[in-house]
């Protein structure tokens, strides 16, 4: 048996007891997994992913949308936004942020 058809055995074993109704797995079971994946995410990675995201980081993000798009679930254009954004750029940095 290959490492690839180990780790696809292991995966398929894990999602299925994960996903039964059963759903329970030993701490075995996970680490016998773990041990198959060979990119893991770091500790300085980690950190990236669970930091928040500044009122500033937000903005840019609106700002470096493009233009002359369909509008959004909202109904509001890109340039609206950015264009009123002294009106609406708190109360957008808020609903925002409790994605975050």
């Amino acid at each position: 048996m290959t490492d690839y058809e180990k780790a696809k055995e292991v995966a398929v074993s894990f999602y299925k007891q994960l996903f039964s109704k059963q759903g329970s797995l030993s701490e075995a079971q996970v680490g016998k997994l773990l041990q198959l994946i060979s990119i893991k995410v770091t500790d300085r990675h980690k950190q990236i992913l669970i930091a928040g995201v500044s009122d500033e980081e937000i903005k840019n993000i609106v700002f470096s949308m493009k233009r002359n798009k369909a509008p959004g679930p909202n109904r509001y254009t890109v340039e609206f936004s950015q264009e009123n954004w002294g009106l609406v750029g708190d109360n957008m940095t808020e609903a925002l942020r409790f994605y975050f």
